[in-house]
């Protein structure tokens, strides 16, 4: 029909499988086939990001439903606290990205520079570095480590 389906998606299990937001619930697909696999429930509200942790099965999922969630694909199921070893990163709404403890599932830290809704995160380990979009029409460089806002890039005349 020509038009684009914006649902949140993404490939994961090294590209074996397709996941894809459809309200609360996540459609995992085979990538080869296309076939449904599972329906991963948990959300309350619309899922609004989903990310792939890596070959060994976990997914995140973000909801309006203000939850973050991180899913055992090779379990088909969410674990009941964010697990592992580091961090994972949230975007919000009240223009904040929180990063919280996966072992613990405890909030780390609140970085604050954005003066409207958080839209997108983008992680380069490589240079220590967060990326964060938003509606604000801005993008902002963290320090991965340290927190630190380091560069406000501007420019852009609609939302990241």
């Amino acid at each position: 029909t020509g038009q684009i389906d914006t649902r949140p998606r993404c490939r994961a299990l090294e590209g074996k499988v397709v996941c894809v937001a459809q309200g609360a619930d996540i459609l995992v697909n085979s990538a080869a086939k296309g076939d449904q696999l599972h329906i991963l429930k948990g959300h309350s509200g619309s899922i609004t990001c989903l990310v792939s942790g890596g070959s060994e099965g976990a997914l995140f999922s973000g909801s309006v439903d203000c939850a973050v969630k991180k899913w055992d694909l090779l379990l088909s199921s969410a674990s009941a606290t964010l697990e592992g070893e580091g961090a994972v990163f949230s975007g919000s709404a009240d223009s904040t990205i929180r990063k919280w403890d996966l072992a613990t599932g405890s909030l780390l830290a609140t970085l604050r520079g954005h003066s409207m809704m958080v839209t997108c995160l983008a992680v380069a380990e490589d240079e220590d570095a967060l990326f964060s979009g938003s509606a604000d029409c801005t993008i902002v460089k963290w320090c991965l480590s340290s927190g630190a806002q380091l560069h406000t890039l501007l420019g852009h005349s609609l939302p990241v």
